[in-house]
């Protein structure tokens, strides 16, 4: 009887102890930085990291970061400026978004993020619901890649962060 009763001390010792390195090993990540709950699943490392491709829709992209978190897998556009988000950089992270799905990612969720704002966006289900919040914007592009001119909308804050800005005639002073 000794002997059993000593045994249980040491299970529930021993639960005791791996409950807490169970919980830090599986418990959600949170990254300061980009004020993010949960698990970085994926990286853009830059030139050296492949696009997506969405085949079905002929887009291309790729987001800086996916994390699994609370919404299922959500991909992140991070911008390292101090100013606002714009609808190009949301019309980016959905693109990226949908690019990603093509490739097998089921993306659910995004959010752009600068270094003052950040904006959070359920995504459609389907990709063709997607594509149709996109596909104005695909098709302009589609048009200046096939060296259409394209009406530009300079902005003084933009056009200080735009790698373009030294070429361009359209620039505001």
């Amino acid at each position: 009887m000794n002997i059993l009763q000593d045994l249980n001390v040491l299970f529930i010792a021993i639960l005791l102890l791996a409950l807490p390195i169970a919980y830090m090993a599986f418990r959600p990540r949170y990254n300061k930085s980009l004020g993010l709950h949960g698990k970085l699943i994926w990286t853009d490392k830059g030139k050296k990291t492949a696009s997506f491709r969405n085949k079905k829709f002929f887009v291309f992209g790729k987001p800086d970061f996916i994390y699994k978190t609370k919404y299922g897998l959500t991909a992140v556009e991070y911008k390292s400026r101090n100013g606002g988000i714009y609808l190009s950089d949301i019309i980016q992270v959905m693109t990226a978004s949908l690019s990603a799905r093509g490739a097998g990612k089921k993306i659910k969720h995004a959010i752009v993020i600068t270094n003052t704002q950040r904006k959070e966006i359920t995504l459609p289900k389907s990709d063709k619901q997607l594509y149709s919040k996109i596909q104005s914007y695909v098709e302009i592009v589609r048009q200046a890649e096939n060296g259409n001119s394209m009406p530009s909308t300079p902005n003084k804050y933009k056009c200080m962060s735009c790698a373009f800005t030294n070429s361009c005639n359209d620039r505001v002073s």
